[in-house]
């Protein structure tokens, strides 16, 4: 997993915190501790982590390696959030026609980055 890097475990740890709070927002720790702060928190957590830095090996492959991996670590969030008995209260979980419908599209664009990265070797390759 080298195309996983410091600020991506941030982004991952922010959004694992937002899910459990959103799927098992009745547990008591969210009753002691405000979401307000929290919350502010992690957004500011994941908008720095989106800020441009410098990137020195950043290919279209590790990018995406990056987008692939997101998409399966939401899905595989939301799964198992719903295993372990949570439910949304925002809304999102399989049941829900939006979150079919942003699937297929991500899956769409995921695959137009396929064969970019494709034809990208395919060009370095000859």
């Amino acid at each position: 997993m080298s195309f996983l890097k410091t600020k991506h475990i941030f982004i991952l740890s922010g959004l694992t915190i937002l899910f459990v709070m959103d799927y098992f927002s009745q547990l008591e720790i969210f009753s002691v501790i405000p979401k307000k702060p929290i919350v502010i928190f992690i957004l500011i957590l994941l908008v720095i982590s989106f800020l441009p830095i410098k990137q020195s090996n950043s290919n279209a492959l590790d990018e995406f390696k990056w987008d692939a991996f997101l998409v399966g670590y939401i899905i595989l969030t939301i799964i198992v959030m719903q295993l372990l008995g949570g439910e949304s209260s925002s809304g999102i979980s399989f049941n829900n026609g939006f979150v079919w419908l942003v699937l297929l599209i991500t899956v769409w664009e995921l695959r137009s980055k396929w064969r970019k990265v494709k034809q990208g070797t395919a060009v370095k390759e000859n």
